[in-house]
């Protein structure tokens, strides 16, 4: 791999905030494939179940792909492509033309998450930005979740007025983030930026002729795969009970009863909050050493949520608890791109999460079925707890960043 040029700070924000962007407009639209399987459903459940599977796939494939493809610098292809499918799909569901088509709509829409999903816009902020790596991924983390919290999964704000203008605005969306990709992103990997090289970090000069081989070479790297998977896995555990968590606090509060989209709002912007703080904070401090503090946030807003009688404070609470739990989305990534480095963080990420994602929200759904079942709210605040805790212990297991050549600690980090 021949050493990418220097982006200068300035570049860096602009990309970065290219894609927040794109991950916002296109988050209005997220709730769409679920709209359409609701309208599948009532027809055949047989063939719901089908389009779940055969729609599964097609994101699973697509991200793999797109995945090879981002790490040999394709993202000026990949990402106005995948953008385009999302607006063919919203617009075959958007014309409303009978079953066959909704059917067709739903497939592509799978497709086109595949190739701009979140891990390759976190692949391409690890490849671009060194110094603040943590805040890119934080603030790429972020913008999903304060669109999730303001106007609510797939655009509610739009779903009064019916599903098509739902399907027309995500059409527009997906265009105009097509045409931005495609005018603005560069070509290959220009990723090098200006400054110290980091101890816990691995260089990119460390990269330049590390190939898959090499890669898997690394003392540790088996080891740091296992750990990351597991993370991702208990980070989406964490992220399926951590809401009704927040919803069975206020209920549980003898004193009055919030709203559940309040509560909602209240957590995600909590999240989304956590997600970019620590990641600022992954900047300076390796995740081993900072893990602690967003630990005890946590375990302090959990009980204060649930134990305290006032709605007031069960929100502080549950602030608390969002922010610590915030680290729980980005710190798995930028361990990732620490440890492994960014030279093939699309492939490795993608195959990391859709394995352990998948199982951590299998497992997730499962725990808070077995806890609200047998043991409640209470229950389900006191797995959570523990999750955290088996997050935090995972973290401070992870192995140290080692460089596969000798790279002095204050090397430019430009060729």
């Amino acid at each position: 791999m021949t050493l990418p040029r220097t982006f200068r700070p300035s570049q860096q924000v602009v990309l970065i905030g290219l894609l927040a962007a794109v991950a916002l407009l296109l988050s209005v639209g997220g709730g769409l494939l679920p709209a359409t399987y609701h309208a599948l459903q009532k027809n055949s459940a047989a063939g719901f179940a089908l389009l779940m599977a055969l729609s599964g796939l097609a994101t699973l494939f697509a991200g793999i792909g797109a995945a090879v493809l981002i790490d040999h610098g394709r993202q000026r292809t990949v990402l106005p492509l995948g953008c385009l499918v999302i607006a063919l799909a919203a617009g075959l569901i958007a014309s409303g033309s009978g079953m066959p088509v909704l059917i067709s709509g739903a497939l592509l829409l799978g497709i086109g998450r595949g190739l701009v999903s979140r891990t390759l816009a976190l692949a391409l902020a690890a490849k671009w930005v060194y110094r603040w790596r943590g805040a890119a991924m934080g603030l790429l983390l972020m913008f999903p979740l304060v669109a999730s919290g303001t106007v609510g999964p797939g655009g509610l704000l739009l779903r009064e007025t019916g599903s098509q203008l739902e399907a027309v605005v995500t059409t527009v969306a997906a265009l105009i983030a097509a045409s931005a990709l495609y005018l603005l992103l560069p070509r290959g990997f220009p990723s090098l930026s200006q400054g110290t090289v980091l101890p816990f970090r691995r260089p990119y000069q460390d990269e330049a002729h590390l190939n898959g081989r090499g890669l898997r070479a690394l003392p540790g790297f088996w080891k740091t795969v296992i750990v990351i998977g597991l993370l991702l896995g208990l980070g989406n555990m964490i992220s399926a009970m951590a809401s009704f968590s927040a919803i069975n606090a206020i209920d549980h509060n003898s004193t009055t009863r919030g709203t559940v989209q309040t509560v909602l709002i209240v957590l995600r912007m909590s999240l989304a909050l956590g997600a970019v703080t620590w990641g600022i904070v992954a900047d300076f401090r390796p995740a081993r050493r900072l893990i602690v503090v967003p630990t005890a946030f946590a375990l302090l807003g959990i009980p204060i949520a649930y134990f305290l009688d006032s709605p007031q404070i069960a929100l502080f609470g549950i602030v608390l608890m969002g922010i610590g739990l915030g680290a729980t989305s980005v710190l798995p990534w930028v361990l990732l791109a620490d440890h492994l480095g960014a030279r093939y963080f699309a492939t490795v990420g993608t195959l990391l999460y859709l394995v352990a994602g998948m199982v951590g929200s299998g497992a997730g759904g499962l725990a808070l079925w077995v806890t609200g079942e047998f043991y409640g709210a209470l229950g389900n605040s006191l797995v959570l707890g523990a999750l955290t805790l088996t997050f935090a212990a995972l973290v401070w297991t992870a192995p140290r960043v080692t460089w596969s050549s000798p790279v002095p600690q204050n090397v430019p980090e430009k060729a």
